[in-house]
This record gives structure tokens, sequence and C-alpha cells, in this order.
């Protein structure tokens, strides 16, 4: 089903009752030395390719890579990960040659890895200034295929579709769902959703189901307490992040992923998913803190707009068919493994030659720098929510 009020095309310059407030992550400083690019290792307790997929609901992404069976594209080196020759004709020859070396098991994989790297290739991928990318959850596909793409949140609230994924108001300068939906920009904007993407896949505050069964006990009951007590000043934020209305709304998404966990035990984990969309006609303003972030005020269309889908490299076959079930057979839309991509800026940065090796650098930079800030905003977070606990008793102590 899709709703007729969401089916229309986001008007460029289109007025708003609410100003942009930023939603992502933290202030970098382009000017700022650059660190060296990371990779992106499997945590998966399982023998999968990366990314928690195969990691059951209450049970975090292990860090102990020594004791699990790697995956073909864990075993992709350092060095062949983030190090790439000086033409791309000789990166898918590299690929061919681990190929031919690799088990039957191992094979289907790194094939699809090449065969990632070369649709890359053969469309000349490289961040345009209005090109828009933006980082979700497979926990949210039934949404999408209900509006027909993204859409502001505060829209989805109006239409009685519940939000399940991203960071919502937790991190933003105020409460409440957004009427906008907010993307990376051109080259910074991908390394910015990028950092999402990763985030994602090792981090309870936008993927609950990573909590451990005692650990979202926990947090619900925090959360229910601090409610219960809450004393304080209408309108008062503790370090601008907990206040009254964002910990109804986390309390929320919480208790629903405890429900899931009681009614469907065996529920796939969900896995992060990165669009890339054609902006041109979208309107995107910049706005908020995070390098190339841009707020659309309105619907982003995946019939109109959708160009890629970037997914961890065993769920693109599972991503095809919800992009066939939304857009029909016969849609354009390319479906890459994450992994390819990775290996592709990595690839483009290290050619010197290559008009696309700033965009490239541009983007790996911001990605490590921004995945590093959303990880202190978390710790914060936790913190101010000791606070308000403290603040709160506090007063009641001055009350009585």
């Amino acid at each position: 089903m899709k709703f007729p009020s969401l089916l229309q095309k986001a008007v460029p310059g289109s007025s708003s009752t609410q100003a942009p407030r930023p939603t992502t992550g933290p202030s970098v400083d382009p000017a700022s030395p650059a660190p060296a690019p990371q990779e992106v290792k499997a945590k998966a307790p399982e023998k999968q390719d990366g990314f928690a997929q195969g990691t059951p609901r209450g049970v975090a992404p292990s860090h102990d890579t020594k004791s699990i069976g790697k995956s073909p594209f864990a075993r992709l080196s350092s060095k062949s990960l983030w190090s790439s020759g000086p033409s791309s004709s000789k990166l898918v020859k590299e690929l061919d040659g681990q190929i031919k070396k690799a088990s039957a098991e191992e094979r289907p994989k790194l094939e699809a890895l090449k065969d990632g790297v070369v649709a890359l290739e053969q469309g000349s991928f490289a961040p345009q200034p209005t090109s828009l990318y933006h980082s979700t959850s497979s926990a949210a596909l039934a949404g999408l295929k209900q509006t027909g793409g993204l859409v502001p949140a505060s829209m989805l609230q109006k239409e009685g579709i519940q939000r399940v994924t991203g960071e919502g108001d937790q991190f933003s300068a105020s409460a409440g769902e957004k009427n906008f939906i907010s993307f990376g920009q051109g080259a910074e904007g991908l390394g910015t959703a990028r950092a999402y993407f990763r985030i994602t896949e090792s981090s309870p505050q936008f993927s609950p189901h990573l909590h451990s069964d005692s650990a979202l006990e926990k947090e619900i009951g925090q959360a229910k307490k601090l409610l219960k007590d809450w004393n304080l000043p209408e309108g008062r934020v503790i370090g601008d992040m907990v206040d009254k209305p964002r910990i109804e709304s986390r309390l929320r998404q919480l208790e629903s992923e405890q429900a899931l966990r009681k009614n469907m035990p065996s529920a796939p984990p969900p896995y992060p998913i990165l669009f890339e969309l054609d902006g041109k006609d979208l309107g995107a303003q910049p706005m908020g803190m995070a390098p190339g972030e841009a707020a659309v005020h309105g619907p982003a269309l995946f019939k109109d707009h959708l160009q890629r889908v970037f997914v961890p490299g065993d769920k693109v076959a599972e991503m095809k068919g919800h992009l066939q079930d939304m857009l029909g057979p016969d849609h354009p839309v390319q479906v890459i493994p994450f992994e390819a991509q990775q290996k592709f800026l990595a690839h483009q940065a290290d050619d010197k030659k290559s008009p696309n090796a700033r965009g490239a650098y541009l983007a790996q930079r911001t990605d490590h720098s921004v995945f590093e800030g959303l990880e202190r905003n978390e710790l914060k977070r936790t913190t101010f929510y000791d606070y308000a606990e403290k603040e709160i008793a506090q007063l009641a102590a001055q009350q009585k």
C-alpha cells in the first residue's frame, strides 16, 4: 500500500514550520590531520561476512576474531583491502587471482566482491556534489515498502507508521520527530553515511537487538525510573541530550525490541543498508554538524531517485528481492556489496592520477572521524542519564 500523501516529490526550497536541527554526528574540522584509513574488521561470531548479520538477538558482535571462522572478506589482508594498484584493471586482476586460489566455499563470495567492483568501475562511481547518501537498517524495509522511499519521521508519525531505526532525536538539538530527512551529500556526506552504516553494525543505540537481555532490561528499567521520578522543570535538558520526551522515545524503541524477542524469538537480526540517490531535484539544504550533512523536506521516492544500494556481501540477493517488490522487475537500481565500495574507494584514493582521488580520500577520512564521534556521543548520553538520576534525586530531597 502506498500513501498518496507520501508519493509527491520534495519541492526544492519548500517552506517548513521547523528549522533544520543537527541530527547526526559531531563537528569535524576538515583541516585536521587525516587519520589513516581503517579496516572494517569482521566481528560476527559465526562464519559470516561481517556486520553482525549472523548475530542472534541479545548477542553483541564478538571482537575475538581468533576463535571464530573468518569470512572470505575477513581473509583479505589489510594491505589488499586498503591498498590497490594504480589501475582499476589491476584491481580486478588481483581479485581474479584470489578467486583462482579460493576454496569452493569462498569462491562465490569473492566473485560477488569482484562483480561489485566491476559494477562500480563501469558505472564510474564517484561521489558527486548532488549525490545523496542515507544509511539505515533492514528493520526499516517494511515501512519503506509502504511509503515507496525515504520519508521524514514526522510524516511517518502522521501516517501512523512507527519509526524503528536510526538515532531519531537522541543526539539532536531538540526532541521530537523531525520534518526532514538527513542525508550525506557529496564526498564528505558519503563518508558520514558510511560511518552510520558501520555504527549500525556495532551500536545498541542504533541497533537495540545488539543489547544482551540483561542490558536491555537494565536500560528499560533506568528509563522507566527516570520517567516515574521526573521532577525537573519543563524544558530542562541534561547535556543537550536527555529530557523527558527523548527518554520516552528511547523507551518505546527498547520495549519494541523486547516485545520482538518475546513474540518472535527466531526473527533474523537486521543488517545495515546504505542508499545512494540522485538529489538533483530534491532541494537538499546544507545543515547540521556532520560533514556533508543536508536536509530534504519531503519524501525521496525510490522510483525517481534511487541509484544504488550497498549492503553486506551475503545480503545482496535478499536486497534485490526487496527492491523487486518495491520497484518491479525491470528497475535499474544496482545492489552492491558494501565491501566492494570499500575496496573501490581505497583504489580511487590511492590512484593519484585519478580525478576522483580527492573525493575518495575525503570519504574515507570523514568515515573514520564521524564514526569515532558517534561512539563518543553514545558514551556522553549514558553519562547524562546518570546525571539526570542524580539531579532528580537532589531536587526530590530539597522538596521534602
